[in-house]
């Protein structure tokens, strides 16, 4: 399976997305997964990932999963800028190991009327950096190392309410954990498939979390009408003289889930607490497999 993103977000930020999956490695339970994301926010910085990851099947539903990956952030010319004689982003690179599992038990993969859906991703490894510094009406040049972690868990549950009615559940949160932060670390929040009512990737944060709630009408087989309530919770860390601060942001609205040609396409009309009935978020995504 062949999966591509390809994102034009607010504010001159482009991100792209590749994976490469084969589930059953030589007739076997065991996968191979490879992965490249690429992120140029701005003038500010650009940074890649690289993955690579082995899945196991461990039960019908349940896998395990093993990755290693590595990051490197470049700063650009308004990254190399100083704050409070700091340079905003430092040149960073990243080497980190996970261990992953997700399960399912759902009657229906794409639109399931009963079950239960859980992921969790462990992240650790080691960052260094070089960084300016001015100090005594000089600049210096400093490196460091230390240890990151990042933490990863979404859970979904549907309960049927009746013959055409569900109700859907759940919890997305991210974490990361560092010694220093900058702007290029934080994990992105926002827009159709973290917290609908938002521009994509409009918060920043050390912690991410959204609770939701939907009830669906089913139209069809892979199709179905609903209303949402999400509620996300970003937790900043003190940076770039802001201090640490966390906030909760709720947003609401409802949407369509219908079958294509081409794929599936889910569209939602989102508000958030500070826009009118017009002023709305139209989100749109369309999934298909290669």
């Amino acid at each position: 399976t062949l999966g591509i993103q390809l994102n034009r977000l607010p504010g001159q930020t482009s991100t792209v997305g590749v994976t490469a999956i084969d589930p059953f490695l030589f007739s076997f339970p065991l996968g191979i997964e490879l992965g490249f994301d690429g992120e140029q926010r701005d003038s500010t910085y650009g940074k890649q990932r690289y993955e690579a990851a082995i899945t196991y099947k461990v039960l019908d539903g349940i896998d395990l999963s093993a990755s290693v990956l590595r990051e490197a952030t470049r700063p650009g010319q308004s990254g190399v800028a100083f704050t409070n004689g700091v340079q905003r982003i430092s040149r960073a690179d990243a080497l980190l190991a996970g261990v992953g599992i997700a399960y399912r038990n759902t009657d229906d993969p794409v639109n399931p009327r009963r079950g239960v859906v859980f992921r969790s991703s462990f992240e650790r490894g080691s960052k260094s950096t070089t960084q300016r510094r001015i100090a005594e009406q000089d600049t210096v040049s400093t490196k460091k190392n230390f240890r990151q972690e990042r933490l990863d868990v979404s859970l979904r549950g549907y309960v049927p309410l009746a013959a055409r009615h569900v109700a859907a559940v759940g919890v997305d949160a991210g974490l990361l954990r560092s010694d220093e932060y900058d702007a290029s670390d934080l994990l992105r929040f926002g827009g159709a498939s973290s917290l609908r009512g938002y521009n994509e990737e409009q918060f920043s944060g050390r912690f991410v979390n959204r609770f939701l709630v939907e009830y669906r009408y089913l139209l069809e087989r892979r199709s179905f009408a609903y209303l949402f309530v999400d509620v996300g919770v970003v937790e900043r860390p003190e940076i770039e003289d802001q201090p640490e601060k966390t906030t909760v942001y709720p947003g609401y609205g409802f949407g369509l889930q219908f079958e294509t040609g081409v794929g599936v396409v889910n569209a939602t009309y989102a508000l958030n607490r500070d826009d009118g009935p017009t002023n709305g978020k139209i989100h749109v995504g369309l999934s298909f497999a290669l």
